[in-house]
């Protein structure tokens, strides 16, 4: 079934008031608006600022020096091993079903600032689902064993060298859609996470579930996500 992405005026606006019986093209009409808007328009989009303090040397008497530069947003002072999670909670719709992901980070040293060793910034996203058996909501399963950023392929690395600050930078999962759902077990190439229709006995769309984040050697800014669009449904 396509759905289709432009507007299209209702057929007569008086035939469509409250009240008015429907037929034929009216009715179509309609129901082509509502599927667009379901579909199309209304897809779900989360934002999760992470709270970091802004203190910094460089507002501090006798402290680091940076005449004429910019002041970044930088938290800084990440050791080697540094390790930190979130659990950030959201709710899929019932048309959710691939979902992209962004995410903001600072990073630790290179190997250019000679008082410390290279760092190696991993991310690790998984989605688990919420259920709430009478006394809150916990995970009651994985509904994606999710994604991996690493140096290697798509995380950069910064230098926290006595003439730099460290720098924000971004991550996504892409929005190409994978031919087939996934079925690794172990957090693997960056990719749209999945949410099925069920996981076991349990609803998995339409439902809550938890994005756990895991950083290695880096700290999380922020966190997105949005439902990608699909030009053809099942």
């Amino acid at each position: 079934m396509l759905i289709s992405t432009a507007y299209a005026l209702l057929p007569d606006k008086k035939s469509c008031n409250n009240g008015e019986i429907l037929y034929g093209s009216a009715v179509s009409s309609m129901s082509n608006a509502l599927n667009q808007l379901n579909y199309v328009k209304f897809l779900n989009r989360t934002n999760y600022p992470i709270m970091r303090s802004a203190y910094s040397q460089a507002h501090v008497v006798n402290g680091r020096d940076y005449m004429n530069t910019r002041i970044s947003e930088s938290d800084g002072r990440i050791t080697k091993g540094y390790v930190e999670s979130h659990k950030l909670i959201s709710a899929t719709r019932l048309v959710s079903s691939w979902i992209g992901v962004i995410c903001q980070y600072e990073s630790g040293t290179t190997s250019q600032d000679s008082g410390n060793a290279e760092f190696s910034p991993v991310i690790e996203i998984e989605v688990g689902l919420l259920n709430d058996s009478g006394s809150g909501y916990s995970q009651i399963a994985i509904v994606d064993y999710g994604i991996r950023f690493d140096s290697s392929d798509s995380m950069f690395l910064t230098s926290e060298t006595a003439s730099q600050y460290s720098q924000t930078f971004t991550v996504d999962s892409g929005y190409i859609i994978p031919a087939s759902t996934p079925t690794n077990t172990q957090p693997e190439a960056p990719r749209p996470l999945y949410i099925p229709e069920t996981v076991g006995a349990y609803q998995a769309r339409g439902e809550r579930v938890v994005f756990n984040i895991s950083c290695e050697d880096c700290k999380l800014k922020s966190f997105s996500t949005f439902d990608l669009y699909r030009a053809e449904l099942s």
